[in-house]
């Protein structure tokens, strides 16, 4: 959203003012949305990443023809930015419900989740002060069904 206002009580009621993303082919008219201010919804997804300037153009047409431009704004555009939620067991006990409940949270933000287990999980007859869980099986399910479910 680009937003201008005009300061000056000499620009008339009907003024025509638009946009333009200086050194590209972009630009567009603006809404009035107040007495002095303007604003419109500026498309820039198909910008490549780089530094850009936007300024607010006033055209009053009429006899004496009258442009009034404004200060030069400075916006970026950058790569998108992925973040991924990463989920590191060390244990080979995770109940179900704090699975589902972290699969609800990512759910809930659109957010990737990483679970990453420790592979002991599925290795037999090993040294353990505790007894390894007979339903280690699940971990591999609940990823398969989280998958399948996108």
């Amino acid at each position: 959203m680009f937003e201008a206002e005009t300061i000056s009580d000499t620009i008339s009621a009907s003024p025509i003012v638009t946009y333009s993303i200086l050194g590209t082919d972009k630009f567009g008219r603006m809404d009035k949305v107040s007495d002095k201010k303007y604003s419109a919804k500026v498309v820039v997804s198909d910008l490549d990443p780089g530094v850009y300037t936007i300024q607010a153009n006033i055209t009053e047409p009429g006899e004496n023809l009258k442009v009034v431009r404004s200060k030069a704004v400075e916006f970026y555009i950058t790569y998108p930015l992925y973040v991924t939620w990463t989920q590191d067991w060390e244990g080979f006990d995770v109940s179900e419900n704090n699975l589902n409940a972290m699969a609800n949270t990512a759910d809930s933000y659109g957010m990737p989740m990483v679970h990453l287990f420790n592979p002991r999980i599925y290795v037999q007859n090993q040294y353990s002060y505790k007894p390894i869980s007979q339903d280690r099986a699940q971990y591999s399910d609940f990823m398969g069904k989280r998958e399948t479910k996108k």
